[in-house]
């Protein structure tokens, strides 16, 4: 018998969209260092003493919907998906908030410690944002003293 070149199986799955819309990641290694996993931002903070801590779930529901059905999912994602998005952007802005007042004598939220924050390569696109809605703020205030 003569050995033959083995070959990858072929896939029995036909091509459909939402397999073509969700191809297999390349590794890791594909990213560059650049874009690397980073180590986590500090905890965001549970409560304060014996205060109930301000819950925003549902804050960011009807908005997160419309994203995930512009990024591709469907009209009316599970809510189940919903809510654990939901999560996670709040998980993620209460560490960057608590990220941004780290080390500050009287920890206030400003544009320059999430400026601070923002300031590594793989941000730069939040970064920028962050600097045009800086900017138009600026434009907003001025045309409001001109009236």
């Amino acid at each position: 018998m003569s050995a033959r070149p083995s070959q990858p199986p072929k896939s029995t799955t036909p091509a459909t969209p939402s397999n073509l819309r969700n191809p297999p990641l390349p590794p890791a290694a594909f990213y560059g260092q650049h874009n690397a996993p980073r180590p986590p931002l500090a905890p965001a903070a549970k409560g304060t003493g014996g205060r109930k801590p301000q819950t925003l779930r549902g804050a960011f529901t009807k908005e997160l919907r419309a994203l995930m059905y512009a990024f591709g999912d469907d009209a009316s994602p599970a809510p189940d998906t919903v809510n654990v998005m939901e999560e996670m952007v709040i998980e993620y802005i209460g560490q960057l908030g608590t990220a941004a007042v780290r080390g500050q004598p009287k920890p206030k939220l400003t544009a320059d410690s999430l400026r601070r924050v923002l300031d590594r390569p793989e941000d730069a696109t939040k970064l920028g944002r962050l600097n045009d809605l800086i900017f138009h703020q600026k434009n907003l205030a001025e045309a409001r003293r001109e009236f």
